[in-house]
């Protein structure tokens, strides 16, 4: 009876043993895991996009971007994209399509060399004036005055509304949307202009 006992007393702490070495190899590789996680984010290639309008200190965090950074990043690249002449479209085009996510980077590269090109063909030059700029997270909308000229003439003045979306991937920030867009509701509500004549009906 003694025997049986101090047999099973053995396999007791064997299991016993064999269980707090299994749970110390699981919490092992845990810490293992979690350090290489911080290792990796603390070391992960990081690309900041510096808005030359931008004086102000500006923090880049992936969770909570800097509003004030995000307002400067969409001016500028709304202005790359209404402020030109023709003898500086073609390389201000091909420089906004580079901000592009990569996801939509080849067919904004594309549109961006069709319109710049037609733009020198018929000697077109444009201004753009922002006059009011609403930032909320990674989305941005500005409203400016843009000036269109064919020559010297002024063929156009209009104020117009741009939705900007912002992504963080890849460390870096990318702009993965820009679209015109009306206010509704004393401008509590955006809807895109092309969208406009479907929405009305």
């Amino acid at each position: 009876m003694l025997k049986n006992t101090y047999k099973s007393h053995i396999v007791e702490q064997s299991l016993s043993a064999r269980f707090y070495k299994i749970l110390t190899l699981i919490l092992a590789i845990s810490h293992l895991l979690a350090v290489l996680w911080f290792i990796n984010y603390e070391f992960e290639e990081k690309v900041i996009i510096h808005p030359l309008s931008l004086t102000q200190k500006y923090a880049v965090d992936k969770e909570n971007p800097d509003p004030l950074y995000i307002e400067k990043l969409a001016t500028e690249l709304l202005s790359a994209r209404f402020h030109y002449i023709p003898d500086t479209v073609s390389f201000q085009f091909e420089n906004l399509a580079k901000h592009f996510h990569p996801s939509i980077y080849g067919l904004k590269k594309s549109e961006l060399a069709n319109k710049a090109k037609f733009i020198k063909k018929r000697d077109e030059s444009s201004a753009f004036y922002p006059m009011s700029i609403y930032v909320s997270n990674y989305q941005a909308f500005i409203t400016a005055d843009i000036k269109t000229y064919l020559g010297k003439k002024n063929i156009s003045e209009k104020l117009r509304t741009f939705q900007m979306d912002f992504e963080y991937s890849g460390g870096r920030i990318w702009l993965k949307e820009n679209v015109e867009v009306e206010t509704f509701d004393g401008g509590k509500t955006y809807i895109k202009v092309e969208d406009k004549e479907g929405a009305e009906k």
